[in-house]
């Protein structure tokens, strides 16, 4: 059996167990027994992502986020440029707007907020003075009015 040359802009591979001639360009199927891995980068990006904005909404430790956050926003930027260059475009291009955009700034608002409901909800501060209830027109014994004269008039009394 004669086997047709193949075209001159194809490239042939042989493979070892059965010797059998395939073209480069062909998407060559894995093994049956091996499952095949879709998104594992898409769902690690996300899952970084998350970790940062959940250590965000701590409040006062949320601040570390700032520290944490940013580094783990750029991971999910790479994770999501592989997932995008591995057959899952739409969901990568998705984790790299996110990862540049609206994780960042959610990261930076978050620990400000939670801090900010946290610390007004808990009331005033250990020690603080009870405001006094007194009357309208009470004075300080020593109360002096701060009345400057005006050149040729006495002080009010």
């Amino acid at each position: 059996m004669d086997v047709p040359p193949p075209a001159p802009t194809e490239k042939l591979l042989e493979s070892e167990p059965t010797r059998q001639r395939r073209v480069a360009s062909e998407v060559i199927p894995p093994p049956s027994g091996e499952p095949v891995a879709r998104g594992g980068a898409i769902k690690a990006g996300w899952v970084l992502l998350l970790i940062g904005l959940g250590l965000a909404c701590i409040p006062v430790l949320g601040f570390v986020s700032w520290l944490i956050g940013y580094p783990l926003c750029f991971a999910a930027f790479i994770l999501g440029c592989l997932g995008a260059a591995n057959g899952r475009a739409g969901a990568g291009v998705v984790l790299i707007l996110a990862s540049i955009t609206a994780a960042p700034l959610a990261i930076f608002v978050a620990p400000i907020l939670t801090t900010f409901i946290a610390s007004s909800l808990s009331g005033p501060p250990a020690g603080a003075a009870e405001p006094a209830n007194l009357p309208g027109d009470w004075k300080p014994r020593d109360y002096q009015p701060a009345v400057e004269k005006l050149e040729g008039e006495a002080a009010p009394r």
